[in-house]
């Protein structure tokens, strides 16, 4: 999805949220208050260009972002439509001084409910300017005490003054619910295990109500995320986990899926994108070889497949004139392992046959394998000089490569 399907332009009435000039939201099918608490003055046409953040199936619910309260361009209105159905509308963040701007009626006190989705880094009571009272906090809270929602991370508090726990929340249209499973690496980046807590209560008549502010929270967006899926793929490669199930080749989707999962990346990625991000990271010293391999030589039409033990590897396809090849390449190994079957041999015998030698090595270790390999095309070509700071190694591997593959 590229960045443009990510907004639409919506139209903005008092019968209505429309997606377009047949399809509406009720306002009663949003996270706006009752309709009676507010109008909007119809001297001109409402438009916002919005971000989609988020889709929850259940509920049909689509999580915006306003990101243009007047954008000039409005023509996509009138052609767009929704590719999945919509049920109800989650604005997030929302400015309270362009939701002043087009209001002809609005109660102030309504929109308290709203008041962690308006944008205000310390208290929505100055923005409204009719707190009666307020009183600032400051404090740590240890991020295992957290919960991630969407949109926002919450927790219970106990502030003195007060005769018992408040829940607190804190917005980011970054956050989704799927962060509660790996919010220990938060702390890993930020490089302490609290996060600083700043903010108000607030009496607004008889009503108390709360705001509050995190600097780390903040700083949680699209960069940071990509920095914690980097701490887990390492952590995949470097400490793979152990399978309950007997297993020795692994797809992108059965290992690393769970990562996508968790970090609310729902798109599909091809082989390229994986190697690529994997690449990417530090302290791989047959990176030349691998990078070689996966640009070069791999059949992308072809699954790629990871091996875990007896380290985390690589298992490639390759497609010759004279014969189809696998290339084992395990990470900062000595050595790159070459099986070549026949033209004539169907891809999943040579698949079955493939995985038969790995689980041998698997189980029996390489250089018991090495003394006993029979009945199969096999070569071994060592990383000479890897080590070198002075020989480059790696012509004269490459060159040993695109000599076997026929």
């Amino acid at each position: 999805m590229t960045d443009s399907d990510k907004h639409i332009v919506l139209r903005i009435q008092d019968s209505g949220v429309y997606y377009n000039p047949s399809q509406k939201v009720e306002w009663s099918n949003t996270n706006f208050p009752d309709k009676k608490a507010f109008m909007f003055s119809k001297s001109k046409p409402i438009y916002w260009l919005v971000k989609m953040i988020s889709y929850s199936t259940s509920g049909a619910k689509l999580f915006l972002k306003v990101v243009d309260y007047n954008p000039l361009d409005h023509e996509s209105y009138y052609t767009q439509c929704p590719k999945k159905q919509v049920l109800s509308l989650d604005f997030m963040l929302l400015d309270w001084k362009e939701l002043v701007s087009i209001f002809s009626i609005y109660e102030q006190k309504k929109f308290i409910d709203l008041e962690y989705n308006l944008i205000s880094k310390y208290s929505l009571f100055s923005a409204l300017n009719q707190v009666d009272e307020e009183k600032l906090y400051e404090f740590y809270q240890p991020f295992s005490k957290l919960s991630f929602k969407m949109g926002f991370i919450e927790f219970q508090k106990k502030l003195k003054g007060l005769p018992e726990k408040i829940k607190i929340a804190i917005p980011n249209i970054h956050i989704i619910p799927e962060f509660e499973l790996i919010k220990s690496y938060f702390g890993k980046l930020f490089d302490t295990k609290k996060i600083k807590v700043i903010g108000v209560i607030g009496k607004l008549g008889d009503r108390t109500s709360y705001n509050f502010f995190s600097p780390e929270i903040e700083k949680i967006d699209d960069l940071l995320i990509s920095g914690i899926k980097k701490l887990e793929i390492e952590r995949k490669i470097f400490k793979p986990r152990v399978f309950a199930i007997d297993k020795s080749l692994f797809t992108p989707e059965e290992y690393f899926d769970g990562i996508e999962g968790e970090l609310g990346d729902r798109t599909r990625k091809s082989n390229y994108d994986i190697i690529n991000e994997i690449l990417a990271l530090k302290y791989i010293r047959n990176r030349r070889q691998l990078e070689y391999i996966s640009g070069k030589l791999h059949a992308y039409e072809h699954k790629l497949h990871f091996t875990l033990t007896p380290t985390f590897g690589f298992l490639f396809y390759v497609v010759g004139k004279e014969m189809n090849h696998f290339i084992w390449e395990m990470l900062d190994s000595n050595a790159t392992y070459l099986w070549s079957f026949e033209k004539e041999t169907d891809k999943e015998l040579s698949d079955r046959l493939i995985t038969a030698e790995i689980n041998f090595i698997r189980k029996n270790g390489r250089m018991l394998y090495l003394s006993n390999v029979k009945d199969i095309i096999f070569n071994k070509v060592s990383h000479t000089h890897a080590a070198s700071k002075l020989v480059d190694g790696f012509p004269r591997w490459r060159a040993k490569i695109n000599e076997l593959l026929v």
